[in-house]
């Protein structure tokens, strides 16, 4: 197993991956490449299998057929700590199995580059403290999660996320419990950290704010690509049309790029 990722502006990239659930196929022959520096944003209706290609990018879902590489080396070969320095995962699933205080859970994000031995340093301490910070969470710094509201914990374990400084950060509906100005201070720190040779990859619901912060769009359909580029190019009425059932108005307000649901598409009988 390897220990070390020796390229550091390695590519994230999915190479015809098919992943299975029983005799059923999730994910279908996707292929996926992502750059450090890209900010890449994966759309779909619930059940497109958003939350599969995550885990599958973040080597934690066993594909059928194809591979993951990071680099021209396979996720599999690296050893879990290693690949934990390059890759960070925020899973949907917000459920804290542990009450700590909220900087303990925060500093979690560093035990994949901490000297066991030495125990936390001065400079895990400041990227801690400038995780939460960025989260807006110093104010619950002592109080256990487990006493927070959802969107309050949702900020701490995305300021985990954050603590981990891994180049890909691949995050499951992180907006999910965020409220308005939180949402958009979170999707302004992905783009900041985007524009220092960083990754971010995440599922989102919102497609205005997947076209007003994302660099690429991923589009899935029952487990299969429809559509992957830049946002003025994939985000037609064709595209939503097919893959959410709805027809759309794609316009701008501002100068932002603004996505409505007009109505859901209907067969001739009038039912869904």
């Amino acid at each position: 197993m390897r220990d070390t990722v020796t390229n550091k502006s390695a590519r994230l990239r999915a190479d015809q991956i098919f992943v299975h659930r029983g005799h059923s196929a999730v994910l279908s022959n996707i292929n996926v490449d992502i750059a450090p520096g890209e900010f890449v944003a994966v759309v779909g209706a619930n059940g497109s299998g958003k939350s599969t290609l995550l885990k599958t990018l973040a080597g934690l879902q066993n594909v059928h057929k194809g591979q993951v590489l990071l680099g021209d080396v396979a996720l599999s070969s690296y050893e879990r700590r290693t690949l934990a320095k390059s890759i960070a995962y925020l899973p949907q699933d917000r459920t804290v199995h542990w009450n700590m205080t909220c900087e303990r859970v925060v500093a979690l994000g560093r035990l994949p580059h901490r000297n066991f031995v030495a125990g936390d340093s001065a400079t895990d301490a400041n990227i801690i403290t400038e995780a939460m910070e960025r989260m807006d969470v110093v104010r619950f710094a002592q109080r256990p999660i487990a006493t927070l509201s959802g969107g309050e914990k949702a900020r701490v374990l995305i300021a985990r996320t954050l603590a981990q400084q891994a180049t890909f950060i691949i995050a499951d509906e992180p907006t999910a419990g965020l409220d308005y100005v939180h949402t958009l201070q979170f999707c302004d720190e992905l783009r900041r950290i985007a524009s220092q040779r960083r990754a971010i990859i995440i599922a989102l619901h919102d497609l205005s704010i997947a076209a007003r912060y994302a660099d690429r769009i991923v589009i899935l359909r029952r487990g299969a690509c429809i559509a992957n580029g830049p946002p003025a190019q994939v985000l037609s009425t064709g595209n939503l049309a097919a893959a959410f059932d709805i027809n759309s108005i794609v316009t701008e307000v501002n100068g932002m790029p603004v996505v409505l649901a007009a109505s859901p598409l209907t067969s001739e009988s009038g039912s869904l």
